[in-house]
């Protein structure tokens, strides 16, 4: 019995080499846990990279678009100025006849900033109404308020 005794102690009894072999286990064990929180907080900062660049890319996109409205508006402006030049404009100029302008701004009765020079440039236009006028522009309120007048639009 003594001799089973000591053969079960023996087998207890770890060899150098196993405990060696368990220590570097515990130590890779804790360095794979290690690399695994890394990972997921680089893949959280990945999906958050991935994020901000799809919002750059969309006020990219965004600016592109408000640059290239403010390029055709300053086309449509240049191609006025020089429409303006070619009619000779500056030599014909007339202005608001005061009668027609005080009726005008009384029908209105519009505090917007532009409201004056619309109701001046309406002015002009009815003075010459009984002449075939046609009013060019693009602004929608003076095209409200030339129709309202019964002046022809374009």
């Amino acid at each position: 019995m003594a001799k089973n005794k000591k053969t079960n102690n023996s087998k207890l009894e770890k060899s150098p080499e196993m405990l060696v072999i368990e220590q570097k286990i515990t130590e890779l064990t804790q360095k794979k846990i290690l690399l695994e929180a890394q990972k997921s907080e680089l893949n959280n900062k990945k999906s958050h990279a991935e994020s901000n660049m799809r919002e750059t890319e969309k006020k990219q996109l965004e600016t592109t678009r408000v640059l290239e409205n403010l390029e055709a508006e300053a086309y449509e402006i240049r191609e006025a100025i020089r429409n303006i030049e070619n009619l000779k404009l500056a030599t014909n100029i007339e202005s608001a006849r005061d009668e027609i302008l005080s009726l005008i701004s009384k029908g209105t009765q519009s505090n917007f900033k532009n409201s004056q020079n619309d109701d001046e440039l309406l002015a002009v236009a009815l003075s010459y109404k009984l002449n075939d006028v046609v009013l060019y522009t693009k602004d929608k309120n003076l095209k409200n308020k030339a129709t309202a007048f019964g002046i022809v639009v374009a």
